[in-house]
């Protein structure tokens, strides 16, 4: 039966934050693991006792008496076993390949899970040994997959709304980039129009030459007019009637020197580029070119499941962690008896 069946009628032994937060240590002995071939039930676990009591023999026989001790850590990421001196881990397993789990009801010293092997697929039964903490951990191993469990729901549903989320922003940006193309379309069509329009125009003008005028219409024959060396057409000297102002004459004498007049030195404000000036307008955004919606990132640092991995956690919760209930006897494996 599942964990919190078995629960139904106990509480658990830790506070949710414990191991939501946190971890729990054990100090246990370990006795060893073994493959079995089925991930639940007290049948494995015998079998799998019963070629453990084997190893220990030969163990003993070649002078290897003293059971290793190591560190049973557990919270809701996991189990692992790690040396208690280097702390370096030795096995780690997610709960979700957690199988099985119960403990020793008769010497209540020895306790046993079943956990399957992440890259080759295949289950080991682990046997521990507490002097007074086997029901404890057994139990706690519940309560960590419970937690373990919720927790994955939660974040399945996080990932279920985020996921069409995307889906409904894709649709939208298909549904933009098919606009997009439609008017760029529209807009092509628009302007070759534009330009049969000024070609039929530009057919139907008359090409009309003006002759260009290099000089003056009247006086340009001159032929036969001979001028002498001292030949002067004005007069030595000016008439009386004739005033001068400023050094010219003022009566419209055509013989006058006019002297240009000079343009008025420009103006500081303008500007002190020397090319062509011209109104330069800003570059105006594109009418015809959608505005993608922007995503919003989980700011709580929540990525995004890997689909495998999922899969696998589904699998695994789906199947449940079962607390063995039946009396079975470890004793065997104690190394004092």
């Amino acid at each position: 039966m599942s964990s919190k069946h078995v629960m139904a009628n106990k509480q658990w032994p830790h506070s949710p934050e414990a191991l939501l937060r946190g971890r729990l240590v054990y100090n246990v002995k370990f006795y060893g693991d073994q493959e079995v071939q089925q991930a639940k039930g007290t049948e494995p676990i015998k079998e799998a006792v019963r070629k453990m009591k084997f190893h220990k023999q030969l163990r003993k026989a070649e002078g290897h008496k003293v059971t290793p001790k190591v560190e049973l850590c557990i919270n809701v990421d996991g189990i692992s076993i790690q040396d208690p001196k280097t702390k370096i881990q030795q096995y780690k397993f997610p709960l979700h390949h957690i199988s099985y789990c119960a403990d020793d009801k008769s010497e209540k010293k020895l306790f046993t899970f079943i956990a399957k092997d992440g890259t080759t697929g295949k289950h080991h039964c682990f046997v521990l040994g507490s002097e007074k903490s086997a029901e404890e951990i057994t139990l706690t191993i519940g309560q960590a997959f419970d937690l373990a469990y919720k927790r994955f729901l939660e974040k399945k549903e996080t990932q279920m709304e985020k996921d069409k989320q995307l889906t409904d922003l894709q649709h939208q940006v298909k549904k933009l980039q098919e606009e997009n193309m439609s008017l760029k379309k529209r807009v092509a069509e628009l302007e070759a129009e534009k330009n049969n329009s000024s070609a039929f125009a530009n057919s139907l003008t008359p090409n009309v030459t003006v002759p260009s005028s290099n000089g003056p219409a009247v006086g340009t024959r001159l032929e036969g007019l001979i001028f002498t060396d001292d030949f002067d057409p004005r007069p030595s000297q000016p008439p009386s009637h004739m005033s001068t102002t400023n050094g010219t004459q003022s009566n419209g004498d055509i013989y006058a020197t006019v002297q240009p007049k000079l343009a008025p030195p420009p103006s500081s404000k303008s500007s002190h580029r020397t090319g062509p000036q011209s109104n330069l307008t800003p570059p105006q955004p594109n009418p015809f070119q959608p505005a993608l919606p922007s995503v919003n990132f989980d700011e709580f640092g929540m990525t995004a499941f890997n689909p495998s991995e999922m899969a696998d956690m589904e699998h695994g919760f789906k199947g449940g962690l079962v607390i063995g209930i039946e009396d079975f006897d470890l004793s065997s494996l104690d190394p004092l008896k």
